[in-house]
């Protein structure tokens, strides 16, 4: 079964924008990894999780620190499934303010 792709389903979504994500363990760890040479005492940072075991942040820095694990039958760092989060231009201009 494929998927119908139409005007109606198409949208801009900017690299900048955020996404919604539920990290596995693995990805976890992944994140804390990702962040061990930039702090300060070597132990990386703690990948923030909601009540619901959500996380959120830029589509770039998501492929950034995820990109390169997602091969084909292997240890996903995620969940299969994002949210994008289709921000407004004026939301985009207050973060840039």
């Amino acid at each position: 079964m494929g998927i119908c792709v139409c005007e109606a389903t198409r949208f801009e979504f900017n690299l900048n924008n955020h996404i919604r994500f539920k990290p596995t363990d693995y990805g976890k760890i992944i994140f804390k990894a990702h962040w061990m040479p930039y702090t300060k005492d070597g132990e990386g940072r703690e990948l923030e999780v909601d009540d619901e075991g959500w996380s959120e942040m830029q589509l770039w820095e998501f492929m950034d620190i995820y990109g390169s694990y997602f091969t084909c039958g292997m240890n996903l760092p995620v969940e299969t499934s994002v949210v994008l989060i289709n921000e407004t231009k004026e939301q985009i201009n207050a973060l840039k303010s």
